[in-house]
């Protein structure tokens, strides 16, 4: 079964912004030491990974892109 652009494109926003929320819910977490934040980042940026990287034409989702990459 061949996947078309437009799912690969949709995956890979829907991992980005499952990225940021994940990463913004990590940081309110009081209690959560530092080394498992690094661990639980570098998990689902190994997840990123797995993913066809597409271009992005809207500002709002090259930023998203430049923050899981600055992370």
């Amino acid at each position: 079964m061949k996947i078309n652009n437009k799912t690969i494109r949709l995956r890979y926003i829907r991992i980005l912004e499952k990225f940021l929320t994940r990463t913004i819910s990590l940081l309110k977490n009081d209690d959560l030491p530092f080394y498992n934040f690094v661990e639980n980042i570098n998990k689902y940026y190994e997840e990123i990974k797995k993913v066809e990287a597409v271009r992005l034409d809207n500002e709002y989702l090259q930023k998203l892109e430049q923050f899981v990459n600055l992370t």
